[in-house]
């Protein structure tokens, strides 16, 4: 039997959500870890940051192989070009939520700005390809995705590793990273906001199309 070109990019991108899922099912439990961590108690803490690690890095992996798996093969599906960017985003959200209550230096207001951008982005790519308009993504939100799936992976390696220096303060190297991304986030977002704004019709111009 023979597999069709499109098999392998969409194999991965569903990959990556069961990947996704199973983060955040460890993640939620993650809260007994800590309760470990507070007494002292590092060698479980340690395997179970470990696991979410490989978890998210074989995450990452299948993101640069369905990519490169796309190429290489020359297609792109419909499915895939809804799908690929909407998995990345459940990784990336998600992964920010649930390590909000597991004391990792991401405060609340970091991933309502994250998000904020992921569904301002959205809403108006959503709004332009209605209409026919190419909404492909820019430079600038491609480093933003690397910058944030970096975050959050030096966040999961410095909690397996040092979970001690979470118990009173955050480490001043993940707070740079978590600042240094929310700005690239933030800036991110004005290229499609500036070329919504240049090239969607206003109001009174779809008024004249109609009439």
């Amino acid at each position: 039997m023979r597999i069709k070109p499109q098999f392998w990019p969409n194999f991965f991108t569903g990959s990556r959500l069961v990947l996704s899922l199973s983060i955040f099912s460890l993640l939620f439990f993650g809260k007994r870890f800590e309760a470990l961590a507070a007494r002292g108690i590092w060698q479980p803490v340690r395997i179970y940051w470990a696991v979410v690690l490989g978890l998210f890095l074989v995450a990452w992996v299948t993101d640069l192989l369905d990519g490169l798996a796309a190429r290489m093969a020359k297609v792109e599906s419909a499915w895939g070009r809804i799908a690929d960017p909407l998995v990345d985003k459940i990784l990336i959200c998600g992964t920010f939520i649930f390590l909000l209550p597991l004391n990792a230096a991401v405060s609340a207001w970091m991933v309502a700005v994250i998000l904020g951008r992921e569904i301002l982005v959205s809403m108006l790519r959503s709004m332009a390809e209605r209409r026919g308009i190419s909404f492909e993504a820019m430079p600038l939100g491609k480093i933003k995705m690397t910058s944030q799936l970096l975050t959050l992976g030096f966040i999961i390696l410095f909690k397996g590793s040092f979970p001690e220096k979470f118990l009173d303060e955050k480490p001043l190297f993940l707070l740079f990273l978590l600042y240094f991304t929310i700005a690239i986030t933030l800036a991110s977002g004005i290229p499609y906001v500036w070329k919504f704004v240049r090239v969607f019709p206003s109001p009174t111009a779809r008024k004249s199309e109609r009439n």
